[in-house]
Protein backbone atom coordinates (compact mmCIF):
# COMPACT_ATOMS: atom_id res chain seq x y z
CA UNK A 1 0.00 0.00 0.00
CA UNK A 2 1.19 3.48 -0.56
CA UNK A 3 1.39 5.54 2.70
CA UNK A 4 -0.41 8.38 1.26
CA UNK A 5 -3.50 5.54 0.87
CA UNK A 6 -2.90 4.23 4.28
CA UNK A 7 -3.12 7.92 6.25
CA UNK A 8 -6.42 8.74 3.85
CA UNK A 9 -8.21 5.16 4.75
CA UNK A 10 -7.19 5.65 8.55
CA UNK A 11 -8.16 8.95 8.52
CA UNK A 12 -11.20 8.12 7.15
CA UNK A 13 -12.41 5.17 9.18
CA UNK A 14 -11.46 7.09 12.43
CA UNK A 15 -13.69 10.00 11.11
CA UNK A 16 -16.40 7.71 11.24
CA UNK A 17 -16.39 6.40 14.58
CA UNK A 18 -14.16 8.05 17.03
CA UNK A 19 -13.11 11.45 15.18
CA UNK A 20 -9.27 12.77 15.71
CA UNK A 21 -8.36 15.93 17.01
CA UNK A 22 -6.76 19.04 15.21
CA UNK A 23 -3.47 17.75 16.91
CA UNK A 24 -3.71 14.23 15.64
CA UNK A 25 -5.16 14.80 12.14
CA UNK A 26 -2.17 18.11 11.53
CA UNK A 27 0.52 15.14 12.62
CA UNK A 28 -0.87 12.55 10.21
CA UNK A 29 -1.33 14.79 7.18
CA UNK A 30 2.70 15.85 7.75
CA UNK A 31 3.52 12.21 8.28
CA UNK A 32 1.66 11.82 5.19
CA UNK A 33 3.42 14.85 3.08
CA UNK A 34 6.94 13.23 4.56
CA UNK A 35 6.39 9.69 3.47
CA UNK A 36 3.50 9.42 1.53
CA UNK A 37 4.98 8.06 -1.71
CA UNK A 38 6.68 5.17 0.08
CA UNK A 39 4.90 1.47 -0.59
CA UNK A 40 4.84 0.26 3.25
CA UNK A 41 7.09 -2.58 2.42
CA UNK A 42 9.70 0.06 2.10
CA UNK A 43 9.10 1.87 5.36
CA UNK A 44 12.61 1.06 6.67
CA UNK A 45 13.60 2.16 9.70
CA UNK A 46 16.48 4.42 8.21
CA UNK A 47 13.28 6.03 6.57
CA UNK A 48 11.21 6.80 9.84
CA UNK A 49 14.20 8.09 11.79
CA UNK A 50 15.36 10.43 9.37
CA UNK A 51 11.67 11.41 9.28
CA UNK A 52 12.11 11.81 13.30
CA UNK A 53 15.42 14.09 12.76
CA UNK A 54 13.69 16.56 10.36
CA UNK A 55 10.96 16.55 12.70
CA UNK A 56 13.66 17.33 15.65
CA UNK A 57 14.65 20.09 13.59
CA UNK A 58 11.90 22.71 14.56
CA UNK A 59 10.41 20.65 17.14
CA UNK A 60 10.61 19.48 20.57
CA UNK A 61 11.49 15.38 21.75
CA UNK A 62 7.68 15.56 22.98
CA UNK A 63 6.38 16.34 19.62
CA UNK A 64 8.37 13.87 17.63
CA UNK A 65 7.26 10.92 20.14
CA UNK A 66 3.62 12.23 19.64
CA UNK A 67 3.96 11.87 16.40
CA UNK A 68 5.71 8.47 16.53
CA UNK A 69 2.78 7.33 18.63
CA UNK A 70 0.69 8.31 15.99
CA UNK A 71 2.47 6.50 13.72
CA UNK A 72 2.62 3.47 15.49
CA UNK A 73 -1.11 3.40 15.22
CA UNK A 74 -1.43 4.10 11.85
CA UNK A 75 1.08 1.28 11.25
CA UNK A 76 -0.88 -1.08 13.17
CA UNK A 77 -3.91 -1.01 11.88
CA UNK A 78 -2.52 -1.28 8.10
CA UNK A 79 -0.86 -4.08 8.89
CA UNK A 80 -3.04 -6.17 11.46
CA UNK A 81 -6.10 -5.19 10.02
CA UNK A 82 -5.28 -4.18 6.29
CA UNK A 83 -3.14 -6.91 5.20
CA UNK A 84 -0.58 -4.14 4.20
CA UNK A 85 2.90 -5.43 4.18
CA UNK A 86 5.14 -4.14 6.13
CA UNK A 87 8.64 -5.10 8.46
CA UNK A 88 7.52 -4.41 12.39
CA UNK A 89 10.96 -4.44 13.66
CA UNK A 90 11.31 -1.31 10.94
CA UNK A 91 9.25 0.53 13.73
CA UNK A 92 10.93 -1.08 17.04
CA UNK A 93 14.25 -0.24 15.58
CA UNK A 94 13.45 3.40 14.78
CA UNK A 95 11.57 3.93 17.96
CA UNK A 96 14.55 2.70 20.18
CA UNK A 97 17.36 4.94 18.03
CA UNK A 98 15.17 7.74 18.04
CA UNK A 99 15.00 7.55 22.18
CA UNK A 100 18.55 6.53 22.71
CA UNK A 101 19.62 10.03 20.91
CA UNK A 102 16.99 11.72 22.12
CA UNK A 103 15.21 12.74 19.05
CA UNK A 104 12.09 12.00 21.08
CA UNK A 105 11.59 12.09 25.01
CA UNK A 106 8.62 13.14 27.54
CA UNK A 107 7.66 16.90 27.80
CA UNK A 108 9.26 18.84 30.24
CA UNK A 109 6.67 20.37 32.60
CA UNK A 110 6.71 24.12 32.69
CA UNK A 111 6.17 26.35 36.02
CA UNK A 112 6.28 29.65 34.35
CA UNK A 113 3.86 31.95 35.75
CA UNK A 114 3.29 35.27 34.73
CA UNK A 115 3.80 37.90 37.74
CA UNK A 116 0.97 40.79 38.96
CA UNK A 117 3.33 43.37 37.04
CA UNK A 118 3.73 41.39 33.83
CA UNK A 119 -0.15 40.90 33.80
CA UNK A 120 -0.11 44.73 34.47
CA UNK A 121 2.06 45.59 31.43
CA UNK A 122 0.83 43.46 29.29
CA UNK A 123 -2.71 44.46 30.06
CA UNK A 124 -1.99 48.32 29.88
CA UNK A 125 -0.26 47.68 26.36
CA UNK A 126 -2.90 45.67 25.00
CA UNK A 127 -5.66 48.01 26.21
CA UNK A 128 -3.69 51.54 25.17
CA UNK A 129 -2.92 50.14 21.50
CA UNK A 130 -5.85 49.59 18.37
CA UNK A 131 -3.85 47.99 16.13
CA UNK A 132 -5.37 44.63 17.11
CA UNK A 133 -7.85 43.52 15.57
CA UNK A 134 -9.09 41.15 18.48
CA UNK A 135 -10.30 42.56 21.59
CA UNK A 136 -7.17 41.02 23.62
CA UNK A 137 -7.75 42.52 26.55
CA UNK A 138 -11.13 40.68 26.91
CA UNK A 139 -9.59 37.44 25.90
CA UNK A 140 -6.57 37.46 27.97
CA UNK A 141 -8.58 37.87 31.09
CA UNK A 142 -11.10 35.10 29.99
CA UNK A 143 -8.48 33.31 29.25
CA UNK A 144 -7.32 33.98 32.88
CA UNK A 145 -10.66 33.81 34.63
CA UNK A 146 -12.32 30.55 32.79
CA UNK A 147 -8.94 28.38 32.75
CA UNK A 148 -9.92 27.54 29.01
CA UNK A 149 -7.27 26.24 26.25
CA UNK A 150 -7.25 28.86 23.54
CA UNK A 151 -8.80 26.32 21.28
CA UNK A 152 -11.91 26.17 23.71
CA UNK A 153 -12.49 30.33 23.75
CA UNK A 154 -12.42 30.54 20.19
CA UNK A 155 -15.25 27.73 19.93
CA UNK A 156 -17.86 28.43 22.61
CA UNK A 157 -21.32 29.22 21.63
CA UNK A 158 -24.12 31.87 22.79
CA UNK A 159 -26.30 28.99 22.19
CA UNK A 160 -24.62 27.28 25.23
CA UNK A 161 -24.64 29.93 27.28
CA UNK A 162 -26.75 29.78 30.47
CA UNK A 163 -27.11 33.25 31.55
CA UNK A 164 -28.85 32.22 34.65
CA UNK A 165 -26.85 29.72 35.90
CA UNK A 166 -23.63 31.15 34.19
CA UNK A 167 -22.83 28.25 32.58
CA UNK A 168 -21.49 27.35 29.55
CA UNK A 169 -21.07 24.16 27.53
CA UNK A 170 -17.62 23.54 25.89
CA UNK A 171 -18.01 21.02 23.07
CA UNK A 172 -15.65 18.05 22.58
CA UNK A 173 -13.50 19.49 25.49
CA UNK A 174 -10.35 17.51 24.96
CA UNK A 175 -9.37 14.07 26.24
CA UNK A 176 -6.85 11.41 27.06
CA UNK A 177 -8.96 9.11 24.67
CA UNK A 178 -12.00 10.26 24.50
CA UNK A 179 -11.99 12.62 21.21
CA UNK A 180 -15.74 13.48 20.55
CA UNK A 181 -18.60 13.61 22.46
CA UNK A 182 -17.12 14.78 25.70
CA UNK A 183 -19.18 17.60 25.93
CA UNK A 184 -18.80 19.45 29.51
CA UNK A 185 -20.60 22.22 31.28
CA UNK A 186 -18.62 24.64 32.99
CA UNK A 187 -19.22 27.11 35.59
CA UNK A 188 -17.53 30.97 34.56
CA UNK A 189 -16.18 31.86 37.49
CA UNK A 190 -14.57 35.49 38.45
CA UNK A 191 -15.92 37.94 35.46
CA UNK A 192 -15.83 35.39 33.05
CA UNK A 193 -19.49 35.88 32.58
CA UNK A 194 -19.03 39.60 32.32
CA UNK A 195 -16.12 38.94 29.71
CA UNK A 196 -18.78 37.34 27.72
CA UNK A 197 -21.68 39.89 28.33
CA UNK A 198 -20.00 42.73 26.79
CA UNK A 199 -19.19 41.05 23.81
CA UNK A 200 -21.26 41.73 20.17
CA UNK A 201 -23.39 38.79 19.45
CA UNK A 202 -22.28 39.16 15.25
CA UNK A 203 -21.59 35.46 15.01
CA UNK A 204 -22.52 31.87 16.45
CA UNK A 205 -19.42 31.93 18.60
CA UNK A 206 -18.29 34.25 21.28
CA UNK A 207 -15.08 34.87 20.31
CA UNK A 208 -15.40 34.83 16.75
CA UNK A 209 -11.73 35.04 15.85
CA UNK A 210 -8.73 32.52 14.69
CA UNK A 211 -6.53 31.33 16.97
CA UNK A 212 -3.69 32.08 15.25
CA UNK A 213 -4.70 35.67 15.29
CA UNK A 214 -4.70 35.53 18.62
CA UNK A 215 -1.37 33.54 18.88
CA UNK A 216 0.35 35.90 17.26
CA UNK A 217 -1.08 39.50 18.43
CA UNK A 218 0.22 37.49 22.27
CA UNK A 219 3.76 37.13 20.62
CA UNK A 220 3.57 40.39 19.48
CA UNK A 221 2.83 41.79 22.32
CA UNK A 222 4.77 39.96 25.08
CA UNK A 223 8.20 40.73 22.40
CA UNK A 224 7.40 44.21 22.42
CA UNK A 225 7.37 44.43 26.30
CA UNK A 226 10.23 41.99 26.57
CA UNK A 227 8.79 39.68 28.54
CA UNK A 228 10.97 36.33 28.06
CA UNK A 229 9.21 33.16 27.67
CA UNK A 230 5.52 33.33 28.63
CA UNK A 231 3.27 31.73 26.49
CA UNK A 232 -0.71 32.34 26.04
CA UNK A 233 -1.27 28.79 27.52
CA UNK A 234 0.40 29.92 30.42
CA UNK A 235 -2.69 32.01 31.35
CA UNK A 236 -4.30 28.74 31.86
CA UNK A 237 -1.88 27.62 34.69
CA UNK A 238 -2.26 31.34 36.14
CA UNK A 239 -5.90 30.71 36.23
CA UNK A 240 -6.07 27.01 37.56
CA UNK A 241 -3.53 28.15 40.58
CA UNK A 242 -5.65 31.25 41.19
CA UNK A 243 -8.47 29.08 41.92
CA UNK A 244 -6.33 26.96 44.32
CA UNK A 245 -4.75 29.84 45.94
CA UNK A 246 -8.47 31.13 46.65
CA UNK A 247 -9.38 27.64 48.16
CA UNK A 248 -11.31 25.60 46.04
CA UNK A 249 -11.00 22.30 45.74
CA UNK A 250 -9.12 19.58 43.65
CA UNK A 251 -12.52 18.03 42.44
CA UNK A 252 -13.78 21.79 42.26
CA UNK A 253 -11.43 22.68 40.11
CA UNK A 254 -11.05 20.00 37.35
CA UNK A 255 -14.83 20.95 36.97
CA UNK A 256 -13.32 24.07 35.67
CA UNK A 257 -10.55 22.80 34.25
CA UNK A 258 -11.92 19.66 32.75
CA UNK A 259 -9.21 17.56 33.57
CA UNK A 260 -10.40 13.97 34.25
CA UNK A 261 -6.96 12.48 35.70
CA UNK A 262 -6.81 14.22 38.54
CA UNK A 263 -2.95 13.93 39.07
CA UNK A 264 -2.37 15.29 35.48
CA UNK A 265 -3.68 18.67 37.35
CA UNK A 266 -0.80 18.88 40.07
CA UNK A 267 1.73 19.81 36.52
CA UNK A 268 -0.70 23.14 36.14
CA UNK A 269 -0.42 24.06 39.87
CA UNK A 270 2.14 26.65 40.12
CA UNK A 271 1.59 27.57 43.71
CA UNK A 272 3.99 30.16 45.05
CA UNK A 273 5.50 29.84 48.37
CA UNK A 274 5.39 33.43 50.05
CA UNK A 275 1.74 34.16 48.69
CA UNK A 276 0.65 31.41 51.04
CA UNK A 277 0.86 33.89 53.78
CA UNK A 278 -1.80 35.77 52.71
CA UNK A 279 -4.26 32.76 52.88
CA UNK A 280 -6.65 31.73 50.64
CA UNK A 281 -7.94 34.65 48.92
CA UNK A 282 -4.61 34.60 47.49
CA UNK A 283 -3.59 36.43 44.86
CA UNK A 284 -6.16 39.36 44.06
CA UNK A 285 -7.34 39.72 40.51
CA UNK A 286 -6.01 42.27 38.12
Amino acid sequence: MLFSDMVDRYLDELESHNPPGRTKRASLEMLRRYLGDRRSSKLDAEALVNFARERATYCSPATVQQDMIYLRGLLHTAKHIWGARFDWTAYDSAATHCKRYGLTGKSVERDRRPSKEELKRILEHIDGNNYYRTPMGDIVRFAIDSCMRLGEITTIRWADLDTVKKTIVIRSRKHPSQKAWNDQTVPLLGDAFKLIDKQPRKSEFIFPYQTKTIGTAWQRAVRNLGIQDLRFHDLRHEGISRLFERGYGVMEVAKVSGHRDINQLRRYVQLKPEELHQGPSGRRDF
